[in-house]
């Protein structure tokens, strides 16, 4: 590593720069960063998930390790939603200052979870299901998930972060797959 890497993080001008010497022990497969800019929490894949203050100094802790591997992440509302592959979809109480307690959990037969999209409600989940489906589930009880539409191209895979960030109009999702012609 270089003494001279930087995440330059700013939310001001003043903002100060910190060295990047955090480090987990799985592969970081997603980012989320909380609204206040001032944490980001980790997707360490087979290492859970770390949440990381990154001012005044990068400061890390492994919050959560579900024995499964952690492949997105997301945060709103005391609720923490993990994608974790073959171990599905969960949702979790996180409060930020005690241990993750798990509250729910989707699994589709025969298929991993790869990333995930919550909308501004926290009503559905839009996931990226196996190699080329999208599931529209049902969160709004985490105890009683349930599928509540998908979709499958006719041809072609979804690769590495299919669904795009955001909605349009708080209603509308966008998603990619390859198809060759």
């Amino acid at each position: 590593k270089e003494s001279s890497e930087l995440i330059n993080m700013h939310t001001g001008e003043d903002a100060p720069s910190s060295p990047s010497d955090y480090l987990t022990q799985g592969q970081v497969h997603a980012v989320f960063l909380y609204e206040d800019g001032r944490k980001v929490l980790v997707a360490a894949g087979d290492d859970g998930v770390h949440e990381i203050e990154l001012r005044p100094a990068i400061l890390g802790k492994q919050i959560l390790k579900t024995g499964t591997i952690i492949f997105d992440v997301y945060y709103k509302d005391d609720k923490l939603y993990l994608a974790e592959g073959d171990g599905g979809f969960s949702v979790w109480k996180y409060d930020l200052n005690n241990t993750p307690e798990c509250i729910g959990r989707y699994k589709p037969e025969n298929q991993g979870i790869y990333q995930l999209l919550i909308d501004a409600d926290k009503k559905y989940a839009f996931l990226h299901v196996g190699s080329n489906i999208l599931e529209i589930v049902d969160i709004s009880n985490p105890e009683e998930m349930k599928q509540v539409s998908s979709d499958t191209p006719y041809i072609g895979l979804m690769y590495r972060f299919p669904i795009a960030r955001g909605f349009l109009k708080n209603r509308f999702a966008a998603s990619s797959w390859h198809a060759f012609g």
